[in-house]
This record gives C-alpha cells, sequence and structure tokens, in this order.
C-alpha cells in the first residue's frame, strides 16, 4: 500500500492502492479519514507523554471514585451539558477506557434529586 503523509500536497504523493477506479470524492473522503485516524494517533502518543497522562490506572480510579463521591447534581439543575464528574471520562481515550473499564465507578447514579440511588 502506498504510503500517505496528511502533511503533502495530494498532487505529490502516489495514488492509493485501488484508487485508480475510484471516485474523486470518494478517494479525497478516504485520504480524509486517514488523515482524522493519523492525527488521532498523534494526540494519543502525545498525552501518554505528559505528566498526568503518566498516571496509573490505578491511581486515576482512585480521583474517579473520589470525584463521583463527592460530586453531586444541584436539585433541579440535571441538564446535558452538566455532567459532574464524569466529565472526566471525556478528557483523553486513556482515561476513557479506565473509567468505562470499571464497573464499580458505575454503580451510583446520581439523578439532581439531592441524594444518588444506590
Amino acid at each position: 500500500m502506498a504510503s500517505f503523509n496528511p502533511w503533502v500536497p495530494l498532487e505529490l504523493q502516489a495514488p492509493l492502492v485501488g484508487a485508480a477506479n475510484q471516485d474523486p470524492v470518494e478517494a479525497t473522503d478516504a485520504r480524509i479519514v486517514m488523515t482524522d485516524n493519523y492525527i488521532r494517533d498523534l494526540k494519543r502518543s502525545r498525552n501518554a507523554r505528559v505528566p498526568i497522562g503518566r498516571f496509573s490506572p490505578e491511581t486515576l480510579l482512585e480521583i474517579f471514585f473520589c470525584l463521583r463521591d463527592c460530586w453531586r447534581t444541584p436539585v433541579g439543575a440535571w441538564s446535558a451539558p452538566l455532567m459532574g464528574w464524569v466529565a472526566v471520562t471525556h478528557v483523553s481515550h486513556h482515561w476513557r477506557t479506565i473509567s468505562l473499564a470499571s464497573p464499580g465507578l458505575w454503580t451510583v447514579i446520581d439523578i439532581g434529586r439531592g441524594t444518588p440511588l444506590l
């Protein structure tokens, strides 16, 4: 397969394998997907190198459990944008993977009425 570099203009790159019979729009869409994947991988690589990205899963889970147990949605204030402690699951792919892999983290459901359901 031809190597793809998202930073080199398309005109200077070899066509992708099988792209000869492909519609130009579809070929461009395929390159967009490849570029998005390339950027995603770069971001994950960068996140793994910053200090907070090197916390152990156990340390992160302790932090997540503390946030979950300390956070209370104000009565009557629930709305989709107000995610409370769950917002930490959107910080990085690593944090999301760790949080979703921990069933114990999801045993308390706060419905915004002052007392969480257990």
